[in-house]
Protein backbone atom coordinates (compact mmCIF):
# COMPACT_ATOMS: atom_id res chain seq x y z
CA UNK A 1 0.00 0.00 0.00
CA UNK A 2 1.29 3.43 -0.89
CA UNK A 3 1.40 6.26 1.60
CA UNK A 4 -1.20 8.98 1.76
CA UNK A 5 -4.62 9.61 3.23
CA UNK A 6 -6.85 6.52 3.42
CA UNK A 7 -10.39 7.55 2.57
CA UNK A 8 -13.23 6.25 4.77
CA UNK A 9 -15.55 3.63 3.34
CA UNK A 10 -13.54 3.25 0.12
CA UNK A 11 -10.30 2.29 1.91
CA UNK A 12 -8.54 4.01 -0.99
CA UNK A 13 -5.23 5.82 -0.67
CA UNK A 14 -5.29 9.38 -1.98
CA UNK A 15 -3.82 12.82 -1.52
CA UNK A 16 -0.53 14.52 -2.36
CA UNK A 17 1.62 11.90 -0.61
CA UNK A 18 -0.04 9.08 -2.54
CA UNK A 19 0.38 10.90 -5.84
CA UNK A 20 4.05 11.63 -5.15
CA UNK A 21 4.80 8.04 -4.04
CA UNK A 22 3.18 6.57 -7.15
CA UNK A 23 5.47 8.49 -9.47
CA UNK A 24 8.27 6.10 -8.49
CA UNK A 25 6.50 2.94 -9.68
CA UNK A 26 6.75 1.15 -13.01
CA UNK A 27 3.30 -0.04 -14.15
CA UNK A 28 3.07 -2.65 -16.91
CA UNK A 29 -0.70 -3.21 -16.82
CA UNK A 30 -3.38 -1.17 -15.09
CA UNK A 31 -6.87 -2.57 -14.54
CA UNK A 32 -9.11 0.38 -13.74
CA UNK A 33 -12.82 0.65 -12.96
CA UNK A 34 -14.42 3.81 -14.32
CA UNK A 35 -17.51 5.96 -13.87
CA UNK A 36 -18.14 6.47 -17.60
CA UNK A 37 -16.79 5.69 -21.07
CA UNK A 38 -17.51 8.35 -23.66
CA UNK A 39 -16.03 7.56 -27.07
CA UNK A 40 -16.05 11.25 -28.01
CA UNK A 41 -13.94 12.48 -25.08
CA UNK A 42 -12.47 9.50 -23.19
CA UNK A 43 -12.77 8.00 -19.74
CA UNK A 44 -14.63 10.40 -17.50
CA UNK A 45 -15.03 10.56 -13.75
CA UNK A 46 -16.58 12.38 -10.88
CA UNK A 47 -14.01 14.94 -9.70
CA UNK A 48 -12.69 13.27 -6.55
CA UNK A 49 -9.31 12.66 -4.95
CA UNK A 50 -9.50 9.06 -6.22
CA UNK A 51 -9.75 10.41 -9.77
CA UNK A 52 -6.33 12.03 -9.39
CA UNK A 53 -4.82 8.71 -8.28
CA UNK A 54 -6.41 6.89 -11.23
CA UNK A 55 -5.08 9.51 -13.65
CA UNK A 56 -1.50 9.05 -12.37
CA UNK A 57 -1.76 5.24 -12.62
CA UNK A 58 -3.18 5.42 -16.14
CA UNK A 59 -0.50 7.82 -17.35
CA UNK A 60 2.27 5.60 -15.96
CA UNK A 61 0.93 2.34 -17.44
CA UNK A 62 2.16 0.60 -20.56
CA UNK A 63 -1.23 -1.09 -21.11
CA UNK A 64 -4.55 0.13 -19.75
CA UNK A 65 -7.44 -2.28 -19.25
CA UNK A 66 -10.74 -0.58 -18.46
CA UNK A 67 -13.27 -2.54 -16.39
CA UNK A 68 -16.79 -1.29 -17.07
CA UNK A 69 -20.19 -2.91 -17.24
CA UNK A 70 -22.37 -1.94 -20.19
CA UNK A 71 -24.21 0.75 -18.20
CA UNK A 72 -21.00 2.83 -18.09
CA UNK A 73 -21.01 3.53 -21.85
CA UNK A 74 -22.28 6.88 -23.10
CA UNK A 75 -22.99 9.83 -20.87
CA UNK A 76 -20.05 11.21 -19.01
CA UNK A 77 -18.82 13.42 -16.23
CA UNK A 78 -16.96 16.73 -16.23
CA UNK A 79 -13.50 15.30 -15.53
CA UNK A 80 -11.81 13.50 -18.41
CA UNK A 81 -9.11 11.31 -16.91
CA UNK A 82 -7.80 9.37 -19.93
CA UNK A 83 -8.13 9.52 -23.75
CA UNK A 84 -9.79 6.67 -25.65
CA UNK A 85 -6.87 6.39 -28.08
CA UNK A 86 -4.58 5.11 -25.31
CA UNK A 87 -6.82 2.32 -23.98
CA UNK A 88 -5.56 -1.20 -24.71
CA UNK A 89 -8.71 -3.19 -23.85
CA UNK A 90 -12.15 -2.70 -22.38
CA UNK A 91 -13.55 -5.58 -20.35
CA UNK A 92 -17.35 -5.44 -20.15
CA UNK A 93 -20.49 -7.57 -19.95
CA UNK A 94 -22.54 -9.07 -22.76
CA UNK A 95 -25.23 -6.36 -22.54
CA UNK A 96 -23.01 -3.90 -24.42
CA UNK A 97 -24.87 -2.40 -27.37
CA UNK A 98 -23.96 -3.06 -30.98
CA UNK A 99 -23.43 0.69 -31.35
CA UNK A 100 -20.77 0.71 -28.61
CA UNK A 101 -19.08 -2.37 -30.07
CA UNK A 102 -18.81 -0.51 -33.40
CA UNK A 103 -17.45 2.60 -31.66
CA UNK A 104 -14.76 0.53 -29.94
CA UNK A 105 -13.82 -1.09 -33.25
CA UNK A 106 -13.61 2.34 -34.90
CA UNK A 107 -11.21 3.45 -32.14
CA UNK A 108 -9.20 0.20 -32.54
CA UNK A 109 -9.94 -0.73 -28.94
CA UNK A 110 -10.17 -4.43 -28.24
CA UNK A 111 -13.23 -5.56 -26.27
CA UNK A 112 -13.39 -8.53 -23.94
CA UNK A 113 -17.04 -9.42 -23.44
CA UNK A 114 -17.72 -11.51 -20.34
CA UNK A 115 -20.73 -13.80 -20.46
Amino acid sequence: MIGGHVGGHLAATMGDDALENMKHFQVDKAFIGVHSINFDVGITSIATPQMQVKRVILNMSHKVYVLADSSKFGGGYLSVIYPMKDIYKIITDDSISTENIKKAQKENISLVIAR
